[in-house]
């Protein structure tokens, strides 16, 4: 019996001396998750010399901001206290001779980097977290092997690490610079004077690519004694004044007179789409196709596709066996729409923009199995000043259809009816518009103004 209360006595003790005695407070499993880490990355635990010096040998991989802080406090032996969530991790690299003081103070600048910080209060150190500014995600490292310089990594955020590599290692020749794709990391060796200069170099490289709102609307415009000549040549003679319906236009309204491939015209003007589309109203049909609109990444492409798919007969096979088999494709119908974008100087955009209109023909020829299709499309590529809109015009298109007049009665009779009708041929000419706006969005404040009413629009669904 004695034998097993002193055995029991010793469990008690060893189990004791496992928990962390220098943290206040109850922190579970920072030691047991620290001593599994341990086993994954290389760390040295430091050994004290003399001066009041620590040895420090240390590599710590995606190691937890709390397992880090207890690393340190161990080393040193510090009573210490954590306030706030510290599951942020860091990588950090350490070799060399420090005393106490240098020691807390790399561990600052390490935690400060990472939103946190740390105070002395009488006999403990509290550790906190503070308000960390999103675009500071360098990581500071101190080796023993050249004093004069340190070892720091920089994360790039929106641009790939490879297209600024020769840049900076012809701009800076003195530093060490690596580069790590994968991660799309920069590390950089250099004195603290150099490292400020690269950081300003990265931070200007390192910024949010510009976003282009592309929005269009696409109208077919009845051709008519009053537009004869087309939409182009109608706002223009209108523009000249002596119409009443040229205060109908903003005074910023201009017609151009370049052409576009094809022979297609444009025209521009500033955000009065609305005002165009009610002037052509009034002395036409105007029937609005599709609005679309799409948001496209600085030197990027973007596509919309609006209908369906239908399915075309290819081909058949016959086997020998007398089995025949059909081979089917498919082909988008519809509006489809390819935008790429590119933001020059004074917030000019250049526009490559294609655009396909399709749909099938309902009196398509009975010999072939697979439908007939329409098919309208615009190519082109120009210049556009952010907030303004082009008006693309000249694609017109005739469609001859046939009416049939009768007389009551008599027109439906069978067989002698024909007698007492006729067919009225009816040709009918359509212009397909397209007006396409530009909005820019450069900062994390012009984005939210346009997602909000979006957002609004969605919750009040």
């Amino acid at each position: 019996m004695r034998t097993l209360i002193i055995i029991f006595l010793i469990l008690i003790c060893g189990c004791s001396i496992t928990k962390p005695k220098n943290v206040i407070g109850e922190f579970p499993e920072f030691e047991t998750k620290l001593q599994k880490e341990k086993k994954q990355f290389k760390i040295l635990s430091g050994e004290k010399f003399p001066d009041k010096a620590f040895k420090v040998n240390a590599d710590f991989k995606d190691l937890s901001a709390s397992n880090v802080i207890l690393f340190f406090m161990d080393l040193i032996h510090a009573r210490y206290v954590l306030s706030g969530n510290f599951d942020r991790t860091i990588m950090i690299s350490i070799h060399g001779l420090y005393k106490e003081s240098e020691i807390i103070n790399m561990l600052k600048n390490i935690l400060n980097a990472n939103g946190y910080d740390v105070v002395q209060k009488n006999n403990a150190y509290l550790f906190y977290q503070i308000n960390k500014d999103d675009n500071d995600n360098s990581i500071y490292i101190q080796g023993d092997e050249d004093k004069s310089k340190s070892v720091y990594t920089y994360k790039m955020q929106y641009v790939p690490v490879a297209s600024i590599y020769d840049t900076l290692k012809n701009m800076f020749k003195d530093s060490e610079i690596i580069i790590n794709d994968s991660l799309n990391l920069v590390v950089i060796k250099a004195k603290e004077p150099d490292y400020k200069n690269i950081r300003l170099t990265l931070d200007r490289f390192d910024k949010r690519p510009k976003q282009i709102i592309v929005g269009m609307v696409i109208l077919e415009v009845e051709i008519n004694d009053s537009i004869r000549h087309g939409v182009e040549y109608f706002l223009k003679d209108v523009n000249k004044g002596g119409n009443i319906l040229a205060s109908l236009l903003p005074d910023n309204f201009a017609t151009g007179t370049d052409l576009l491939q094809g022979g297609v015209k444009y025209f521009t003007t500033h955000n009065n789409t609305d005002v165009i589309i009610e002037l052509l109203n009034i002395v036409s049909n105007v029937k609005i196709i599709s609005k679309p609109k799409i948001i496209v990444e600085d030197k990027k492409h973007g596509t919309i596709k609006i209908g369906r798919e239908e399915p075309i007969q290819k081909g058949t096979t016959v086997a020998s066996t007398g089995v025949s088999t059909t081979q089917i494709d498919y082909r988008d119908v519809g509006l489809i729409l390819d935008v790429g974008v590119h933001v020059e100087e004074n917030n000019v955009v250049r526009l490559k923009l294609k655009q396909e209109l399709s749909s099938i023909v309902t009196d398509s020829n009975l010999l072939i199995a697979s439908p007939s299709f329409t098919q309208k499309t615009i190519d082109m590529e120009f210049n556009v000043t952010a907030g303004e809109n082009i008006f693309v015009g000249g694609l017109i298109q005739t469609e001859d259809t046939f009416r049939t007049k009768k007389i009551p009665f008599l027109g439906s009779l069978p067989y002698i009816g024909s007698m007492f009708s006729s067919q009225e041929k009816i040709k009918k000419e359509t212009e397909l518009i397209m007006i396409v706006d530009v909005e820019l969005l450069q900062t994390d404040k012009d984005i939210y103004q346009y997602t909000n009413p979006l957002q609004q629009k969605i919750k009040g669904v």
